[in-house]
């Protein structure tokens, strides 16, 4: 198999510094373009390097399975969900310090893929959690602007009642109080910036439980820092006041290019939110996983949930040949 090229870089989408991950299996050049492109919409927190491991895995499973074109993995941070590096804040246009709700994030993605994804690749959306209804909003988008969106898949997605779900009562209390007191939330987290990273991945390593990929730990570190932390509660505080019953028009476009994948147990997820969109889209659009994954699957379930991925999409595969 072709040795992967990968990279993470700054760029600037509609004048705001995000940060991307990327990797594929061929140089890009002038005219040499991917022929499948894979777009990665994170959960939150949305580091991009979260799924670093997961796209690795993703496009060795694929390419191992006798697909030969050109296939390119990008993943997109959300704003402000990694700190800015020093040299650009300066000409942040106001980014630097600033708040983003969930529309925020949509948008940014859909300037997102018009500015780094060709439009004439073919294109599959994939959005885990949260990201997953940010796909959904994010793919009609792309059809009207003429792009051949292949498929739209949500992995362990949050569409309906979070608020009502095990995390959202346990924790819709704290993000409602340390958003509404963001001065306070600033003040303290303000000692954080004082911290080497390497005191910060200690930190972070008992939330992790165990071994896990260390494009992982290198995002989860990331997130100890005042900025990020805030935007974090920020868009979880929106999620959690916007996402609310069943929304028949995420579903209105295209249903046959959707694809949902829903955990046994969640708690994200409404306990019965797996079994009504079964019997509402039918086993063609919505796959119950049978291997005990975790809704953060990039922690402990990657291999498995790439595997999944790529079986799942097979059709489009044979379809991206053609």
């Amino acid at each position: 198999m072709t040795p992967l090229i990968k990279d993470t870089l700054w760029v600037q989408v509609a004048s705001r510094w995000t940060r991307m991950t990327q990797m594929a299996n061929f140089k890009k050049g002038p005219g040499v373009n991917a022929d499948l492109s894979f777009v990665m919409i994170p959960g939150n927190p949305g580091n991009d390097r979260f799924y670093e491991y997961f796209g690795e895995q993703l496009m060795e499973v694929m390419l191992g399975s006798g697909y030969h074109h050109r296939v390119e993995f990008v993943s997109v941070c959300h704003l402000n969900h990694v700190e800015l590096p020093p040299e650009k804040r300066a000409d942040s246009n106001g980014q630097y310090g600033a708040r983003y709700v969930l529309q925020d994030q949509i948008q940014h993605k859909i300037e997102f893929c018009r500015a780094f994804i060709n439009i004439h690749s073919k294109t599959v959306l994939i959005g885990h959690s949260i990201g997953a209804y940010i796909a959904l909003k994010v793919f009609p988008q792309l059809q009207k602007d003429g792009y051949n969106v292949l498929k739209c898949v949500g992995l362990f997605p949050t569409l309906e009642n979070m608020a009502t779900t095990a995390n959202g009562r346990r924790m819709y209390t704290a993000l409602q109080f340390f958003d509404n007191h963001d001065l306070l939330t600033r003040a303290i987290c303000s000692w954080l910036w004082l911290l080497p990273t390497s005191v910060k991945r200690i930190l972070v390593r008992p939330f992790l439980r165990g071994l896990v990929p260390e494009c992982c730990v290198d995002a989860a570190t990331e997130i100890v820092n005042t900025n990020v932390i805030r935007n974090i509660i920020h868009m979880s505080r929106d999620e959690l006041d916007r996402i609310l019953d069943h929304d028949e028009t995420l579903f209105a476009t295209d249903r046959e290019k959707l694809l949902l994948y829903y955990g046994i147990i969640d708690g994200w997820v409404p306990g019965e939110a797996p079994e009504q969109q079964l019997k509402r889209f039918g086993d063609s659009m919505v796959t119950i996983d049978s291997d005990n994954c975790e809704h953060a699957f990039v922690l402990r379930h990657t291999e498995v949930m790439a595997r999944n991925v790529v079986h799942i999409l097979e059709k489009v595969f044979l379809e991206a040949k053609e």
